[in-house]
């Protein structure tokens, strides 16, 4: 494990970002001050407040980009308490393919991994 921080050393650092927080608020003024006296107008970031869950979905897939012929889901033991990832099998739980008993997930032969749809992403 990692060396614990003292009350001392937690105290330094929050002093010396105080700091940091009040210089960038001086600076932040003084680029304000320049643009005005340039007679530059600042213009505001346009942000849209409220975005559809579609566009959300959409923001989501680029920001995160990766394979979309598979994707993970997370699992949780009860018993155990152990969790992790595993990729999304579409025959996980079908009867006629799916013999969680006989295989483990990756020893399986009928495998057949889920690609990554909109419906994946919202839920």
């Amino acid at each position: 494990m990692g060396k614990q921080i003292t009350y001392q050393e937690l105290l330094a650092a929050y002093n010396k970002l105080l700091m940091e927080n009040e210089f960038l608020h001086k600076e932040v003024d003084r680029l304000q001050a320049l643009l005005n006296s340039k007679d530059i107008p600042m213009t505001q970031p346009i942000m849209k407040q409220h975005l559809s869950l579609e566009e959300k979905v959409s923001v989501f897939r680029n920001l995160f980009k990766g394979r979309e012929d598979v994707f993970a889901r997370r699992w949780y033991s009860r018993t155990s308490g152990k969790s992790g990832y595993q990729p999304v099998c579409r025959n996980e739980w079908d009867r006629q393919s799916c013999d969680k008993k006989k295989y483990k997930c990756a020893e399986c032969p009928n495998r057949l991994f889920k690609p990554l749809v909109y419906e994946d992403i919202y839920r």
